[in-house]
């Protein structure tokens, strides 16, 4: 008997290495940006080149801390999505982030001065878990997708604000650079941004992209909740509508349902 458990016991560590290995492989962390790379270029050509910029100094450490307490005051659950809190009117701190003048003036050389606008994407993930996507319409959402989001024409963007300081740290966005353009999700030449208090970063949203991985949550020295605030925002287009029109039932949907994928929504 005695040698059945420890025969259970070796398999079950031997099968724990092996997919602790297999996640650091995965999910190792990206080389970092090379910031030479990008500092001569445009925001409208970083962001059309590259599909991502990062604006400097959007906010105050002082608004980002207001914005941090005022969430957790609301909810301190690991890996929960806060959707639609704008549609809500629940966190009136974090909903003007959305206005501010700095990243509309961003957002406006972006879209080249063409009209464009909020397209309803809201949400804020605390120690959320996401592995590698781009952020389309899935399955059931995506019959509102009549027209192909690789068109050209669609120019549909994420704002992505980190409440928390991650210049001295892995623990924000990894991204494929220039994988806009890609239908396929291929994860070679990911690199790692590392946003400071009060950066923005922007990126279509059709980039590869992970925040989080479950590998990520064994890390030891980071102990600082992730607090992640995201808003959408679009060309004044068909190819809007369509996003907006499925972000709004699938928000639906999972406030109503109350978790996916082993995400709490609240």
């Amino acid at each position: 008997m005695n040698r059945i458990v420890l025969l259970i016991l070796f398999i079950l560590i031997i099968l724990f290495i092996s997919s602790t290995t297999f996640l650091y492989f995965k999910y190792k962390h990206c080389p970092c940006i090379n910031k030479e790379t990008y500092k001569n270029n445009s925001i409208k050509d970083n962001y059309d080149k590259y599909g991502f910029i990062i604006l400097s100094n959007v906010f105050t450490k002082e608004e980002i801390d207001e914005c941090r307490k005022e969430i957790q005051n609301y909810s301190d659950k690991n890996n929960t999505s806060i959707v639609n809190f704008l549609g809500r009117n629940i966190l009136p701190k974090t909903s003007k982030l959305k206005d501010s003048s700095k990243l509309r003036e961003a957002l406006t050389k972006i879209f080249n001065g063409d009209d464009y606008r909020f397209c309803g994407h809201n949400d804020i993930g605390f120690n959320r878990i996401v592995n590698w996507h781009k952020d389309k319409l899935n399955a059931p959402y995506d019959k509102y997708e009549k027209l192909d989001v690789f068109n050209k024409k669609q120019n549909i963007c994420k704002v992505a604000i980190y409440l928390q300081d991650h210049s001295n740290n892995n623990d924000a966005l990894h991204i494929i650079p220039g994988s806009q353009y890609t239908r396929n999700i291929k994860t070679n030449n990911c690199k790692t941004l590392h946003p400071k208090i009060g950066d923005v970063v922007i990126f279509d949203q059709r980039l590869t992209h992970r925040g989080r991985s479950r590998f990520d949550i064994f890390k030891f020295g980071n102990n600082v909740p992730r607090i992640l605030v995201s808003f959408g925002f679009g060309l004044n287009n068909e190819y809007t509508d369509q996003f907006e029109l499925g972000t709004k039932e699938r928000q639906e949907t999972q406030l109503n349902a109350g978790t996916l994928n082993g995400i709490t929504i609240k």
